[in-house]
Protein backbone atom coordinates (compact mmCIF):
# COMPACT_ATOMS: atom_id res chain seq x y z
CA UNK A 1 0.00 0.00 0.00
CA UNK A 2 1.67 3.31 -0.97
CA UNK A 3 1.62 6.21 1.83
CA UNK A 4 -1.35 7.76 -0.04
CA UNK A 5 -3.35 4.82 0.80
CA UNK A 6 -2.73 4.47 4.30
CA UNK A 7 -3.58 8.09 5.26
CA UNK A 8 -6.90 7.36 3.33
CA UNK A 9 -7.50 4.31 5.43
CA UNK A 10 -6.73 6.49 8.77
CA UNK A 11 -8.76 9.73 7.84
CA UNK A 12 -11.68 7.06 6.86
CA UNK A 13 -10.77 5.78 10.32
CA UNK A 14 -11.19 8.63 12.27
CA UNK A 15 -14.57 9.30 10.41
CA UNK A 16 -15.86 6.70 11.80
CA UNK A 17 -14.83 7.14 15.26
CA UNK A 18 -15.50 10.54 16.27
CA UNK A 19 -16.82 10.50 20.04
CA UNK A 20 -16.19 12.48 23.01
CA UNK A 21 -13.07 10.68 23.52
CA UNK A 22 -11.62 11.77 20.05
CA UNK A 23 -13.27 14.89 18.75
CA UNK A 24 -10.94 17.72 20.28
CA UNK A 25 -7.50 15.65 18.88
CA UNK A 26 -9.07 14.50 16.19
CA UNK A 27 -10.22 18.11 14.66
CA UNK A 28 -6.24 19.59 15.98
CA UNK A 29 -5.06 16.94 13.79
CA UNK A 30 -7.34 17.97 10.97
CA UNK A 31 -6.36 21.52 11.11
CA UNK A 32 -2.61 20.98 11.48
CA UNK A 33 -2.65 18.50 7.89
CA UNK A 34 -5.54 20.67 6.57
CA UNK A 35 -7.88 17.69 6.50
CA UNK A 36 -10.86 19.71 5.77
CA UNK A 37 -13.45 16.80 5.50
CA UNK A 38 -12.87 15.19 9.06
CA UNK A 39 -12.53 19.27 10.38
CA UNK A 40 -15.57 19.88 9.10
CA UNK A 41 -17.23 16.22 10.46
CA UNK A 42 -15.51 16.80 14.16
CA UNK A 43 -17.37 20.66 13.98
CA UNK A 44 -20.59 19.65 12.87
CA UNK A 45 -20.18 16.61 15.65
CA UNK A 46 -19.66 19.38 18.03
CA UNK A 47 -23.00 21.16 16.87
CA UNK A 48 -24.94 18.21 17.86
CA UNK A 49 -22.90 16.23 20.98
CA UNK A 50 -21.13 18.93 22.81
CA UNK A 51 -24.33 19.88 25.02
CA UNK A 52 -25.54 15.80 25.52
CA UNK A 53 -22.09 14.52 24.87
CA UNK A 54 -19.30 15.96 25.65
CA UNK A 55 -20.29 18.53 28.61
CA UNK A 56 -20.62 14.96 30.51
CA UNK A 57 -16.57 14.00 29.43
CA UNK A 58 -13.33 15.32 31.10
CA UNK A 59 -12.27 15.59 27.93
CA UNK A 60 -14.00 19.01 27.96
CA UNK A 61 -11.13 20.50 29.05
CA UNK A 62 -9.09 19.91 25.81
CA UNK A 63 -11.97 22.02 23.85
CA UNK A 64 -9.93 24.81 22.55
CA UNK A 65 -11.47 28.15 23.08
CA UNK A 66 -12.31 29.12 18.96
CA UNK A 67 -13.60 25.92 18.57
CA UNK A 68 -16.17 26.35 21.74
CA UNK A 69 -16.67 29.73 20.38
CA UNK A 70 -17.80 28.43 17.19
CA UNK A 71 -19.95 25.87 18.21
CA UNK A 72 -21.79 28.27 19.90
CA UNK A 73 -22.76 30.68 17.45
CA UNK A 74 -23.79 27.92 14.98
CA UNK A 75 -27.42 28.25 14.48
CA UNK A 76 -27.57 24.06 14.68
CA UNK A 77 -26.15 23.60 18.08
CA UNK A 78 -28.42 21.18 19.57
CA UNK A 79 -29.23 21.49 23.28
CA UNK A 80 -32.55 20.11 25.61
CA UNK A 81 -32.39 23.57 26.87
CA UNK A 82 -30.67 27.24 26.67
CA UNK A 83 -29.52 26.24 30.31
CA UNK A 84 -27.93 22.78 29.39
CA UNK A 85 -25.49 25.18 27.10
CA UNK A 86 -24.82 27.79 30.01
CA UNK A 87 -24.04 24.81 32.19
CA UNK A 88 -21.67 23.28 29.30
CA UNK A 89 -19.45 26.50 29.52
CA UNK A 90 -19.43 27.08 33.34
CA UNK A 91 -17.73 23.30 33.14
CA UNK A 92 -15.76 24.18 30.21
CA UNK A 93 -14.48 27.46 32.17
CA UNK A 94 -13.92 25.64 35.41
CA UNK A 95 -11.85 22.78 33.59
CA UNK A 96 -9.86 26.38 32.25
CA UNK A 97 -8.91 27.55 35.66
CA UNK A 98 -8.09 24.39 37.31
CA UNK A 99 -6.10 22.28 34.31
CA UNK A 100 -4.61 19.77 36.73
CA UNK A 101 -8.18 18.36 38.06
CA UNK A 102 -8.80 14.66 35.94
CA UNK A 103 -12.10 14.05 36.86
CA UNK A 104 -15.11 16.26 35.69
CA UNK A 105 -16.48 18.07 39.08
CA UNK A 106 -20.10 17.68 40.52
CA UNK A 107 -22.37 20.44 39.14
CA UNK A 108 -22.54 21.98 43.10
CA UNK A 109 -18.90 22.00 42.85
CA UNK A 110 -18.77 24.40 39.91
CA UNK A 111 -21.46 26.47 41.32
CA UNK A 112 -19.43 26.60 44.65
CA UNK A 113 -16.53 27.66 42.72
CA UNK A 114 -18.29 30.41 40.74
CA UNK A 115 -20.33 32.06 43.96
CA UNK A 116 -18.15 32.08 46.36
CA UNK A 117 -15.79 35.70 44.67
CA UNK A 118 -17.39 39.07 45.74
CA UNK A 119 -15.87 40.57 42.30
CA UNK A 120 -17.73 39.89 39.25
CA UNK A 121 -15.28 36.57 37.24
CA UNK A 122 -15.75 38.67 33.35
CA UNK A 123 -15.44 42.13 35.11
CA UNK A 124 -11.53 40.77 36.35
CA UNK A 125 -8.71 40.88 34.20
CA UNK A 126 -8.46 37.18 34.39
CA UNK A 127 -12.02 36.80 32.79
CA UNK A 128 -12.29 38.99 30.79
CA UNK A 129 -11.02 37.14 27.71
CA UNK A 130 -13.70 34.59 27.90
CA UNK A 131 -16.99 37.57 27.67
CA UNK A 132 -17.16 36.66 23.88
CA UNK A 133 -18.08 33.10 25.23
CA UNK A 134 -20.86 34.73 27.48
CA UNK A 135 -22.19 37.03 24.73
CA UNK A 136 -22.44 34.01 22.11
CA UNK A 137 -25.46 32.31 24.88
CA UNK A 138 -29.13 32.60 24.25
CA UNK A 139 -29.40 33.54 28.48
CA UNK A 140 -32.85 35.29 27.15
CA UNK A 141 -33.77 31.02 26.55
CA UNK A 142 -33.15 30.55 30.58
CA UNK A 143 -36.66 30.38 31.58
CA UNK A 144 -37.06 28.23 34.90
CA UNK A 145 -36.95 30.06 38.26
CA UNK A 146 -34.40 28.17 40.10
CA UNK A 147 -31.66 28.69 36.72
CA UNK A 148 -32.61 32.24 36.62
CA UNK A 149 -32.01 32.59 40.46
CA UNK A 150 -28.32 30.30 39.55
CA UNK A 151 -27.38 33.20 37.32
CA UNK A 152 -27.52 35.42 40.19
CA UNK A 153 -25.55 33.37 42.61
CA UNK A 154 -22.86 32.62 40.30
CA UNK A 155 -20.16 35.73 40.34
CA UNK A 156 -19.66 35.27 36.92
CA UNK A 157 -22.23 37.60 34.63
CA UNK A 158 -21.80 41.54 35.37
CA UNK A 159 -25.27 43.17 36.50
CA UNK A 160 -26.10 45.30 34.06
CA UNK A 161 -26.42 41.36 31.98
CA UNK A 162 -28.49 40.06 34.59
CA UNK A 163 -30.53 43.32 34.33
CA UNK A 164 -31.21 43.00 30.76
CA UNK A 165 -32.18 39.45 31.09
CA UNK A 166 -34.37 39.72 33.85
CA UNK A 167 -36.40 42.64 32.50
CA UNK A 168 -36.45 40.86 29.31
CA UNK A 169 -38.38 38.26 30.86
CA UNK A 170 -40.46 41.17 32.70
CA UNK A 171 -41.44 42.74 29.14
CA UNK A 172 -42.01 39.06 27.84
CA UNK A 173 -45.32 38.39 30.88
CA UNK A 174 -46.36 42.55 30.37
CA UNK A 175 -46.86 40.75 26.16
CA UNK A 176 -44.37 43.66 24.93
CA UNK A 177 -41.54 41.77 23.87
CA UNK A 178 -40.60 39.47 21.24
CA UNK A 179 -39.75 36.31 23.19
CA UNK A 180 -37.48 33.39 21.88
CA UNK A 181 -37.12 29.47 23.13
CA UNK A 182 -35.29 26.50 22.40
CA UNK A 183 -36.48 23.38 23.31
CA UNK A 184 -34.96 20.04 22.09
CA UNK A 185 -35.43 16.54 22.56
CA UNK A 186 -34.19 12.95 20.87
CA UNK A 187 -36.00 10.80 18.84
CA UNK A 188 -34.98 6.72 19.97
CA UNK A 189 -36.98 3.86 18.26
CA UNK A 190 -39.86 4.55 19.84
CA UNK A 191 -42.71 5.68 17.52
CA UNK A 192 -43.70 8.51 19.52
CA UNK A 193 -41.83 11.22 21.82
CA UNK A 194 -43.65 14.19 23.79
CA UNK A 195 -42.91 16.83 25.95
CA UNK A 196 -44.87 19.26 27.53
CA UNK A 197 -43.68 22.64 28.42
CA UNK A 198 -45.30 26.09 30.08
CA UNK A 199 -44.01 29.15 28.66
CA UNK A 200 -45.64 32.38 30.63
CA UNK A 201 -48.80 30.26 31.41
CA UNK A 202 -49.55 29.06 27.93
CA UNK A 203 -48.92 25.25 27.79
CA UNK A 204 -48.10 23.31 24.63
CA UNK A 205 -47.03 19.26 23.46
CA UNK A 206 -44.62 19.04 21.18
CA UNK A 207 -44.94 16.00 19.15
CA UNK A 208 -42.78 13.55 17.07
CA UNK A 209 -44.15 10.99 15.77
CA UNK A 210 -43.25 7.88 13.22
CA UNK A 211 -46.06 7.32 10.67
CA UNK A 212 -46.73 3.51 10.40
CA UNK A 213 -43.71 1.01 9.89
CA UNK A 214 -42.52 3.85 7.25
CA UNK A 215 -39.27 5.82 8.09
CA UNK A 216 -41.57 9.10 7.38
CA UNK A 217 -42.10 10.96 10.83
CA UNK A 218 -44.66 13.61 11.82
CA UNK A 219 -43.93 17.06 14.18
CA UNK A 220 -46.50 19.78 15.54
CA UNK A 221 -47.08 21.89 18.22
CA UNK A 222 -50.33 22.00 20.07
CA UNK A 223 -51.95 24.39 22.39
CA UNK A 224 -53.48 22.55 25.52
CA UNK A 225 -56.43 23.57 27.98
CA UNK A 226 -55.11 23.37 31.33
CA UNK A 227 -57.89 20.50 31.95
CA UNK A 228 -56.12 18.24 29.33
CA UNK A 229 -55.07 14.75 30.46
CA UNK A 230 -51.44 15.49 29.21
CA UNK A 231 -51.15 18.19 31.03
CA UNK A 232 -52.38 16.88 34.69
CA UNK A 233 -49.74 14.00 33.83
CA UNK A 234 -46.72 16.66 34.09
CA UNK A 235 -45.21 17.97 36.45
CA UNK A 236 -45.88 22.03 35.21
CA UNK A 237 -49.12 21.15 36.09
CA UNK A 238 -49.35 23.08 39.42
CA UNK A 239 -48.03 26.68 37.33
CA UNK A 240 -50.36 29.52 36.11
CA UNK A 241 -52.63 29.34 33.91
CA UNK A 242 -53.61 31.88 31.13
CA UNK A 243 -57.19 32.83 31.06
CA UNK A 244 -56.42 34.06 27.30
CA UNK A 245 -58.64 32.59 24.51
CA UNK A 246 -55.83 33.28 21.44
CA UNK A 247 -52.04 33.46 21.21
CA UNK A 248 -49.75 34.36 18.37
CA UNK A 249 -47.08 32.20 18.37
CA UNK A 250 -43.90 32.17 15.68
CA UNK A 251 -42.28 29.06 15.39
CA UNK A 252 -39.80 26.88 14.02
CA UNK A 253 -39.38 23.36 13.70
CA UNK A 254 -35.83 21.80 12.84
CA UNK A 255 -34.92 18.45 12.34
CA UNK A 256 -31.17 16.75 12.29
CA UNK A 257 -30.71 12.97 11.28
CA UNK A 258 -28.03 11.00 10.03
CA UNK A 259 -28.50 9.52 6.60
CA UNK A 260 -26.06 8.78 3.72
CA UNK A 261 -22.87 8.80 5.66
CA UNK A 262 -23.88 12.66 7.07
CA UNK A 263 -26.25 14.50 9.20
CA UNK A 264 -28.89 16.29 7.19
CA UNK A 265 -31.38 18.79 8.42
CA UNK A 266 -34.68 19.69 7.93
CA UNK A 267 -37.00 22.66 8.75
CA UNK A 268 -40.16 23.77 8.69
CA UNK A 269 -39.29 27.44 8.35
CA UNK A 270 -40.43 30.19 10.57
CA UNK A 271 -44.41 30.11 10.67
CA UNK A 272 -46.74 32.49 12.63
CA UNK A 273 -49.89 30.83 13.83
CA UNK A 274 -52.79 31.77 16.02
CA UNK A 275 -52.81 29.62 18.64
CA UNK A 276 -56.72 28.82 19.86
CA UNK A 277 -58.26 26.60 22.91
CA UNK A 278 -60.78 24.74 20.16
CA UNK A 279 -59.60 21.76 18.24
CA UNK A 280 -59.58 23.53 15.17
CA UNK A 281 -57.37 25.98 16.14
CA UNK A 282 -55.47 24.54 19.02
CA UNK A 283 -52.65 22.62 16.52
CA UNK A 284 -49.66 23.55 14.23
CA UNK A 285 -49.55 22.39 10.35
CA UNK A 286 -47.71 19.10 10.73
CA UNK A 287 -44.52 18.61 9.18
CA UNK A 288 -43.83 15.24 7.72
CA UNK A 289 -40.52 14.14 6.61
CA UNK A 290 -39.61 11.26 4.92
CA UNK A 291 -36.02 8.91 5.12
CA UNK A 292 -35.38 9.43 8.51
CA UNK A 293 -33.74 7.08 11.29
CA UNK A 294 -33.18 7.35 14.55
CA UNK A 295 -31.67 9.01 16.22
CA UNK A 296 -33.58 12.20 15.65
CA UNK A 297 -32.73 15.48 17.00
CA UNK A 298 -35.72 17.84 16.69
CA UNK A 299 -35.67 21.23 17.82
CA UNK A 300 -38.79 23.41 18.77
CA UNK A 301 -38.26 26.90 18.25
CA UNK A 302 -41.33 29.34 19.85
CA UNK A 303 -41.46 33.14 19.98
CA UNK A 304 -44.43 35.03 21.37
CA UNK A 305 -44.69 38.21 19.55
CA UNK A 306 -46.05 41.56 20.95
Amino acid sequence: ATLMDMIDRCLKEMLTNISSSTVCSFHRVSCKFKETILQRACERWLELFLVIELSCHIKLRDLPFDLLLKTLLSPRLFTSNEYEVLRAVLYWLYLQLNPFRQTLPAHSNVITFFSKETAVFLEQPQGQKYITIFQALRMHGITEWQHLQELQNIRVLPESWLLHILSNHYHTVSGVFLYCVFLCFTVQEQECCTQTISLYGFYFLLQAAKMGESDTYSFSIERLRHWDPALCQSSIVSRPYSVRSDRSVCYHITVQSYASGEWQEHSSGPVNQEFGLCKRRCRSKVLTIEGLSPPILVTFSLAFPF
